[in-house]
């Protein structure tokens, strides 16, 4: 077991995971087994509430996209920095598919969504997936190589993203981990446990 801790007023755990890998296999999934504590309970009284926090998801860009000023007006993309009159995109805010999660304070449950960035405009899937604190909710992302969806499974339910083709040569990923926010850093310490 991992105890993945975001400690307060911070967006990323203490110990962060090895963002690259290969992948080799025609078809090949990511898969992760993690259980929310009631630490994942919070409470703003705004719309950040209502933010999606990274749980985990796969870039299939490595390299920023340089796009003008007028293109990123009004984007979800994650602008790195500016040149003059173009900005430069972050890679994970270009082509990446991503499981997010946030809480329902009332109810104390905790949301899964799944959501990805397409050439920077971020689609959310409509499937929502709610589970008890202390659950051990399996969450994985399946693809499979000259295929156009990426399947996301969270507990029992199934999300199709269409997606693009994922070429031969895509062979370097990138993996991104847990990040909590939006906006605003945690309120408090935060644990989830990632069970191996």
């Amino acid at each position: 077991m991992n105890n993945l801790k975001i400690k307060q007023n911070h967006h990323y755990p203490t110990l962060p995971s090895w963002p690259l890998f290969f992948k080799v296999a025609k078809i090949f999934t990511i898969s992760h087994t993690y259980q929310f504590t009631d630490s994942c309970l919070y409470h703003f009284g705004d719309v950040d509430d209502f933010d999606k926090n990274k749980l985990f998801g796969i870039s299939l860009s490595l390299l920023p996209r340089i796009r003008t000023k007028q293109w990123a007006y009004g984007r979800d993309a994650k602008v790195m920095f500016f040149i003059g009159k173009y900005v430069v995109i972050n890679p994970i805010h270009w082509n990446s598919v991503r499981v997010g999660w946030c809480c329902d304070f009332v109810n104390k449950e905790i949301k899964l969504t799944p959501y990805m960035y397409k050439d920077g405009e971020r689609v959310y899937c409509e499937d929502d997936n709610y589970f008890d604190i202390d659950t051990e909710v399996v969450t994985s992302l399946s693809f499979a190589k000259n295929a156009h969806n990426v399947i996301i499974k969270i507990g029992d339910k199934y999300s199709y993203i269409y997606y693009y083709k994922i070429k031969w040569y895509q062979i370097l990923l990138y993996k991104s981990g847990l990040y909590f926010g939006g906006n605003k850093a945690a309120p408090h310490d935060i644990l989830i446990k990632e069970i191996k």
